[in-house]
């Protein structure tokens, strides 16, 4: 079984939410924390509560990404071509 632990004991939110230690007792597979946090943003999937903390997180990365993925839409073709 594998848990996650944060460096330096340092707890955040989520941590003091999902009640002490949480993250030390549950699997990193089960995703607990992931999901609560979904449903705490009322993201329908853990995608989209991804999506909502980076762009609220850091607007101008998250800007920079989206800028980069219409970038290579636009120029899919080329791309392709070896």
């Amino acid at each position: 079984m594998v848990c996650r632990r944060r460096a330096g004991g340092k707890h955040g939110v989520m941590d003091d939410a999902a009640g002490p230690g949480a993250r030390e007792l549950t699997p990193a597979s089960w995703q607990w924390l992931e999901r609560l946090a979904r449903r705490n943003l009322g993201a329908e999937t853990m995608w989209d509560g991804v999506r909502q903390m980076a762009a609220a997180g850091s607007p101008v990365s998250w800007n920079s990404m989206i800028q980069g993925r219409a970038l290579v839409q636009a120029n899919r073709e080329p791309l392709a071509k070896p």
